[in-house]
Protein backbone atom coordinates (compact mmCIF):
# COMPACT_ATOMS: atom_id res chain seq x y z
CA UNK A 1 0.00 0.00 0.00
CA UNK A 2 2.87 2.32 0.66
CA UNK A 3 4.34 1.35 -2.46
CA UNK A 4 1.59 2.34 -4.44
CA UNK A 5 0.75 5.41 -2.35
CA UNK A 6 4.29 6.13 -3.49
CA UNK A 7 4.22 6.01 -7.17
CA UNK A 8 0.82 8.05 -7.37
CA UNK A 9 2.89 10.66 -5.50
CA UNK A 10 5.83 10.65 -7.97
CA UNK A 11 3.78 10.76 -10.83
CA UNK A 12 1.56 13.55 -9.33
CA UNK A 13 4.90 15.53 -9.14
CA UNK A 14 5.61 14.81 -12.68
CA UNK A 15 2.13 16.03 -13.77
CA UNK A 16 2.05 19.16 -12.08
CA UNK A 17 6.46 19.95 -13.15
CA UNK A 18 4.68 18.97 -17.15
CA UNK A 19 1.75 22.04 -16.09
CA UNK A 20 4.28 24.18 -14.90
CA UNK A 21 6.87 24.03 -17.67
CA UNK A 22 7.17 27.72 -19.18
CA UNK A 23 9.69 27.46 -21.72
CA UNK A 24 9.58 25.10 -25.28
CA UNK A 25 12.49 24.29 -27.50
CA UNK A 26 12.15 25.11 -30.89
CA UNK A 27 14.27 22.87 -32.79
CA UNK A 28 14.96 23.49 -36.05
CA UNK A 29 15.68 21.11 -39.35
CA UNK A 30 17.15 22.89 -42.68
CA UNK A 31 17.29 20.19 -44.96
CA UNK A 32 19.71 21.65 -47.10
CA UNK A 33 19.42 25.66 -45.94
CA UNK A 34 21.56 27.55 -44.33
CA UNK A 35 22.49 26.33 -40.40
CA UNK A 36 19.61 28.28 -37.73
CA UNK A 37 20.30 28.33 -33.95
CA UNK A 38 17.60 26.06 -32.16
CA UNK A 39 15.23 29.07 -29.93
CA UNK A 40 13.83 28.80 -26.43
CA UNK A 41 10.98 30.64 -25.68
CA UNK A 42 8.18 30.98 -23.67
CA UNK A 43 5.02 28.77 -23.32
CA UNK A 44 2.21 30.20 -25.42
CA UNK A 45 4.07 33.02 -26.79
CA UNK A 46 3.51 33.89 -30.77
CA UNK A 47 6.68 34.27 -32.32
CA UNK A 48 7.94 35.36 -35.46
CA UNK A 49 9.38 31.73 -37.24
CA UNK A 50 12.82 32.49 -39.42
CA UNK A 51 13.34 31.34 -43.41
CA UNK A 52 16.45 29.98 -44.25
CA UNK A 53 18.01 29.99 -47.43
CA UNK A 54 18.87 27.73 -49.83
CA UNK A 55 20.74 27.92 -53.45
CA UNK A 56 18.65 27.33 -56.13
CA UNK A 57 15.34 26.63 -53.67
CA UNK A 58 12.23 28.99 -52.31
CA UNK A 59 11.52 27.84 -48.89
CA UNK A 60 7.99 27.23 -48.41
CA UNK A 61 7.22 26.79 -44.94
CA UNK A 62 8.06 24.63 -41.70
CA UNK A 63 6.35 21.40 -41.02
CA UNK A 64 6.45 19.64 -37.52
CA UNK A 65 6.44 15.19 -37.35
CA UNK A 66 2.75 15.28 -37.65
CA UNK A 67 2.49 17.29 -40.98
CA UNK A 68 1.03 20.57 -39.79
CA UNK A 69 2.53 23.72 -41.64
CA UNK A 70 3.54 26.84 -39.93
CA UNK A 71 4.58 30.06 -41.89
CA UNK A 72 5.38 33.14 -40.44
CA UNK A 73 3.99 33.58 -37.13
CA UNK A 74 3.28 30.28 -34.69
CA UNK A 75 2.85 30.03 -30.37
CA UNK A 76 3.72 26.35 -28.88
CA UNK A 77 2.91 24.41 -25.96
CA UNK A 78 5.50 21.97 -25.89
CA UNK A 79 8.96 21.28 -27.44
CA UNK A 80 8.68 21.01 -31.01
CA UNK A 81 11.05 20.05 -34.11
CA UNK A 82 10.08 21.65 -37.31
CA UNK A 83 11.59 20.70 -40.72
CA UNK A 84 12.02 22.90 -43.76
CA UNK A 85 9.98 22.68 -46.95
CA UNK A 86 11.39 23.74 -50.49
CA UNK A 87 10.60 24.32 -54.09
CA UNK A 88 13.28 24.20 -56.51
CA UNK A 89 13.53 27.05 -58.62
CA UNK A 90 12.41 27.43 -62.01
CA UNK A 91 15.20 29.98 -64.54
CA UNK A 92 14.33 31.04 -68.20
CA UNK A 93 16.81 30.94 -70.58
CA UNK A 94 16.37 33.04 -73.18
CA UNK A 95 18.13 32.64 -77.05
CA UNK A 96 18.43 35.15 -78.97
CA UNK A 97 18.74 35.83 -82.52
CA UNK A 98 20.37 39.37 -83.52
CA UNK A 99 18.06 41.41 -81.06
CA UNK A 100 14.83 39.09 -81.27
CA UNK A 101 13.74 36.28 -79.14
CA UNK A 102 14.24 32.92 -80.75
CA UNK A 103 13.35 30.69 -78.08
CA UNK A 104 13.07 30.32 -74.64
CA UNK A 105 12.51 27.49 -72.32
CA UNK A 106 11.89 27.17 -68.53
CA UNK A 107 14.95 25.37 -66.55
CA UNK A 108 15.12 23.49 -63.39
CA UNK A 109 17.85 24.45 -60.83
CA UNK A 110 21.45 22.65 -62.42
CA UNK A 111 19.55 21.54 -65.27
CA UNK A 112 20.47 21.86 -68.85
CA UNK A 113 18.43 24.17 -71.81
CA UNK A 114 17.79 22.31 -75.12
CA UNK A 115 18.99 24.59 -77.84
CA UNK A 116 17.45 25.44 -80.82
CA UNK A 117 19.27 25.65 -84.10
CA UNK A 118 18.72 29.18 -86.20
CA UNK A 119 19.36 29.95 -89.07
CA UNK A 120 20.26 33.37 -91.25
CA UNK A 121 20.91 33.81 -94.86
CA UNK A 122 24.35 34.16 -95.71
CA UNK A 123 25.82 32.82 -92.42
CA UNK A 124 26.49 29.30 -90.84
CA UNK A 125 25.42 29.42 -87.47
CA UNK A 126 28.26 28.72 -85.37
CA UNK A 127 26.58 28.06 -81.39
CA UNK A 128 25.70 30.45 -78.22
CA UNK A 129 27.85 32.61 -76.50
CA UNK A 130 27.82 31.30 -73.15
CA UNK A 131 27.33 27.74 -71.88
CA UNK A 132 23.88 27.06 -70.79
CA UNK A 133 24.39 24.17 -68.63
CA UNK A 134 23.47 23.85 -65.27
CA UNK A 135 21.77 26.96 -65.20
CA UNK A 136 21.55 28.90 -62.10
CA UNK A 137 19.39 31.95 -62.61
CA UNK A 138 17.24 33.50 -65.57
CA UNK A 139 20.08 34.22 -68.79
CA UNK A 140 20.23 35.47 -72.25
CA UNK A 141 22.37 33.72 -74.61
CA UNK A 142 23.07 35.07 -78.19
CA UNK A 143 23.45 33.11 -81.69
CA UNK A 144 26.89 32.97 -83.01
CA UNK A 145 27.35 32.86 -86.87
CA UNK A 146 30.00 33.21 -89.25
CA UNK A 147 29.74 34.25 -93.15
CA UNK A 148 29.07 31.17 -95.21
CA UNK A 149 28.80 30.96 -99.18
CA UNK A 150 25.29 29.60 -100.38
CA UNK A 151 25.52 26.92 -102.34
CA UNK A 152 28.21 24.66 -99.55
CA UNK A 153 26.71 21.67 -99.08
CA UNK A 154 28.03 19.72 -95.42
CA UNK A 155 27.12 16.24 -94.14
CA UNK A 156 27.38 15.69 -90.59
CA UNK A 157 29.80 13.02 -89.16
CA UNK A 158 30.15 12.06 -85.66
CA UNK A 159 31.10 15.33 -84.11
CA UNK A 160 32.00 17.52 -87.30
CA UNK A 161 31.13 18.31 -90.51
CA UNK A 162 32.66 17.92 -93.51
CA UNK A 163 32.29 20.02 -97.62
CA UNK A 164 31.14 17.99 -99.36
CA UNK A 165 30.29 19.66 -102.74
CA UNK A 166 29.45 23.19 -103.51
CA UNK A 167 26.68 24.11 -106.32
CA UNK A 168 26.60 27.68 -105.79
CA UNK A 169 28.10 30.52 -108.46
CA UNK A 170 30.22 33.02 -105.90
CA UNK A 171 33.71 33.33 -107.04
CA UNK A 172 34.92 33.78 -103.50
CA UNK A 173 33.62 31.02 -101.32
CA UNK A 174 34.03 31.51 -97.55
CA UNK A 175 33.74 28.14 -95.75
CA UNK A 176 32.15 28.38 -92.00
CA UNK A 177 34.44 26.92 -89.16
CA UNK A 178 31.57 25.57 -87.38
CA UNK A 179 28.18 24.45 -88.97
CA UNK A 180 25.02 24.04 -86.69
CA UNK A 181 27.08 24.25 -83.22
CA UNK A 182 29.80 21.62 -84.67
CA UNK A 183 33.50 22.57 -86.07
CA UNK A 184 34.00 22.05 -90.06
CA UNK A 185 36.79 19.28 -90.34
CA UNK A 186 37.46 18.30 -94.01
CA UNK A 187 37.02 18.95 -97.74
CA UNK A 188 35.88 15.71 -99.08
CA UNK A 189 37.36 14.06 -101.89
CA UNK A 190 35.92 16.39 -105.28
CA UNK A 191 34.11 18.92 -103.06
CA UNK A 192 34.81 21.44 -105.74
CA UNK A 193 36.38 19.33 -108.88
CA UNK A 194 36.41 20.77 -112.47
CA UNK A 195 34.66 24.25 -110.94
CA UNK A 196 35.34 26.69 -113.03
CA UNK A 197 33.58 29.59 -110.91
CA UNK A 198 35.53 30.03 -108.27
CA UNK A 199 38.79 32.45 -108.00
CA UNK A 200 39.29 32.42 -103.67
CA UNK A 201 38.86 30.26 -101.10
CA UNK A 202 39.09 31.00 -97.55
CA UNK A 203 39.58 28.14 -95.19
CA UNK A 204 38.66 28.06 -91.78
CA UNK A 205 41.17 26.69 -88.84
CA UNK A 206 39.10 24.13 -88.11
CA UNK A 207 40.26 22.15 -91.23
CA UNK A 208 42.54 19.27 -90.56
CA UNK A 209 42.19 17.31 -94.32
CA UNK A 210 41.84 18.34 -98.13
CA UNK A 211 40.68 15.23 -99.97
CA UNK A 212 41.71 13.67 -103.52
CA UNK A 213 41.33 16.38 -106.10
CA UNK A 214 39.29 18.06 -104.25
CA UNK A 215 40.11 21.46 -106.09
CA UNK A 216 41.70 19.73 -109.28
CA UNK A 217 40.77 21.11 -112.43
CA UNK A 218 39.41 24.36 -110.78
CA UNK A 219 41.41 26.32 -113.22
CA UNK A 220 39.85 30.17 -112.09
CA UNK A 221 41.11 29.26 -108.51
CA UNK A 222 44.21 31.83 -107.96
CA UNK A 223 43.76 31.91 -103.96
CA UNK A 224 43.58 29.68 -101.10
CA UNK A 225 44.68 29.79 -97.95
CA UNK A 226 46.07 26.73 -95.13
CA UNK A 227 45.05 27.03 -91.82
CA UNK A 228 47.50 25.74 -89.04
CA UNK A 229 45.35 23.33 -88.22
CA UNK A 230 45.42 21.21 -91.48
CA UNK A 231 46.66 18.02 -91.47
CA UNK A 232 46.78 16.80 -95.25
CA UNK A 233 46.66 17.46 -98.63
CA UNK A 234 45.93 14.41 -100.29
CA UNK A 235 46.60 12.96 -103.57
CA UNK A 236 46.09 15.79 -106.40
CA UNK A 237 44.10 17.61 -104.55
CA UNK A 238 44.98 21.05 -106.21
CA UNK A 239 45.80 19.41 -109.14
CA UNK A 240 45.54 21.20 -112.83
CA UNK A 241 44.64 24.57 -110.51
CA UNK A 242 46.63 26.55 -113.37
CA UNK A 243 46.22 30.05 -112.38
CA UNK A 244 47.12 29.41 -108.61
CA UNK A 245 50.19 32.04 -108.14
CA UNK A 246 51.19 31.72 -104.34
CA UNK A 247 51.14 29.64 -101.99
CA UNK A 248 51.75 29.28 -98.41
CA UNK A 249 51.53 25.87 -97.11
CA UNK A 250 50.69 24.57 -93.20
CA UNK A 251 50.05 20.78 -93.20
CA UNK A 252 52.02 17.92 -91.85
CA UNK A 253 51.93 15.96 -95.65
CA UNK A 254 51.26 17.28 -98.76
CA UNK A 255 50.35 14.26 -101.08
CA UNK A 256 51.49 12.97 -104.59
CA UNK A 257 50.38 14.99 -107.20
CA UNK A 258 48.38 17.24 -104.79
CA UNK A 259 49.96 20.67 -107.08
CA UNK A 260 50.59 18.90 -110.09
CA UNK A 261 50.78 21.07 -113.17
CA UNK A 262 49.95 24.45 -111.26
CA UNK A 263 51.89 25.87 -113.87
CA UNK A 264 51.72 29.82 -112.59
CA UNK A 265 53.27 28.51 -109.28
CA UNK A 266 56.14 31.23 -108.86
CA UNK A 267 55.84 31.12 -105.20
CA UNK A 268 55.99 28.64 -103.07
CA UNK A 269 56.40 28.88 -98.74
CA UNK A 270 56.49 25.69 -97.02
CA UNK A 271 56.20 26.32 -93.01
CA UNK A 272 57.87 24.62 -90.34
CA UNK A 273 55.77 20.97 -89.68
CA UNK A 274 55.70 19.93 -92.93
CA UNK A 275 57.16 16.49 -92.78
CA UNK A 276 56.17 14.73 -96.10
CA UNK A 277 56.11 16.05 -99.81
CA UNK A 278 54.08 13.36 -102.51
CA UNK A 279 55.73 12.03 -105.61
CA UNK A 280 54.84 14.37 -107.91
CA UNK A 281 53.57 17.63 -105.95
CA UNK A 282 55.05 20.47 -107.54
CA UNK A 283 55.59 19.52 -110.99
CA UNK A 284 55.91 22.47 -113.53
CA UNK A 285 55.73 25.14 -110.76
CA UNK A 286 57.64 28.19 -112.26
CA UNK A 287 59.21 28.96 -108.61
CA UNK A 288 63.19 29.76 -108.81
CA UNK A 289 63.60 29.01 -105.18
CA UNK A 290 62.37 27.15 -102.10
CA UNK A 291 63.31 26.61 -98.70
CA UNK A 292 62.59 23.28 -97.60
CA UNK A 293 62.06 23.17 -93.82
CA UNK A 294 63.90 21.21 -90.78
CA UNK A 295 61.06 19.38 -90.41
CA UNK A 296 61.08 17.53 -93.75
CA UNK A 297 62.12 13.72 -93.31
CA UNK A 298 60.80 12.72 -96.88
CA UNK A 299 60.30 14.17 -100.58
CA UNK A 300 58.88 11.73 -102.89
CA UNK A 301 60.08 11.14 -106.77
CA UNK A 302 59.67 13.70 -109.28
CA UNK A 303 58.50 16.46 -106.28
CA UNK A 304 60.18 19.26 -108.24
CA UNK A 305 59.87 17.78 -111.82
CA UNK A 306 59.82 20.09 -114.58
CA UNK A 307 60.50 23.26 -112.47
CA UNK A 308 62.72 24.10 -115.03
CA UNK A 309 62.79 27.85 -113.31
CA UNK A 310 64.32 26.10 -110.47
CA UNK A 311 67.98 27.35 -109.51
CA UNK A 312 67.83 27.29 -105.79
CA UNK A 313 66.40 24.81 -103.03
CA UNK A 314 67.18 26.07 -99.57
CA UNK A 315 67.54 24.67 -96.33
CA UNK A 316 69.20 25.44 -92.76
CA UNK A 317 72.90 24.54 -91.74
CA UNK A 318 71.62 21.92 -89.45
CA UNK A 319 69.94 19.69 -91.78
CA UNK A 320 71.88 20.51 -94.89
CA UNK A 321 73.45 16.84 -95.54
CA UNK A 322 69.98 15.15 -94.68
CA UNK A 323 67.81 17.40 -96.97
CA UNK A 324 70.49 17.21 -99.34
CA UNK A 325 70.32 13.60 -99.56
CA UNK A 326 66.78 13.86 -99.41
CA UNK A 327 66.87 15.63 -102.87
CA UNK A 328 69.46 13.48 -104.59
CA UNK A 329 67.03 10.94 -104.18
CA UNK A 330 64.21 11.81 -105.24
CA UNK A 331 65.50 11.71 -109.16
CA UNK A 332 64.00 15.33 -109.76
CA UNK A 333 64.02 15.17 -113.81
CA UNK A 334 64.15 18.26 -116.47
CA UNK A 335 65.39 20.50 -113.07
CA UNK A 336 68.87 20.88 -112.10
CA UNK A 337 68.46 23.31 -108.40
CA UNK A 338 71.91 23.63 -106.20
CA UNK A 339 70.74 22.86 -102.59
CA UNK A 340 72.49 25.98 -100.86
CA UNK A 341 72.47 25.93 -96.66
CA UNK A 342 71.74 29.37 -94.98
CA UNK A 343 71.39 30.75 -91.54
CA UNK A 344 67.78 29.98 -89.99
Amino acid sequence: MRKITSIIIILFILILSGCTQKTVLITFHENGGNELENISVDKGMEILLPKPEREGFTFISWKDRNGNSYTEKASFDFDIDLYAQWEINKFTVSFYVDENIFYEEEVIYLNSATPPIPSKEGFAFVGWDKEFDNVKSNMRVNAVFTEMTQGLELKKENNYYIVTNYSGDERTVIIPHHYEGFPVRFIADEAFYNNKTITEVFLPNTIIEIGKNAFANCTYLTKINFPESLLNINESAFEQAVSLTELEINAERIGLKAFYGCTDLTSITLNEGIKEIGDLAFLSAKITEIYIPDSINHIGNGAFDWCQKLKEIKTSKESFTRIKNLIDNAKLIYTNPTVVAIEK
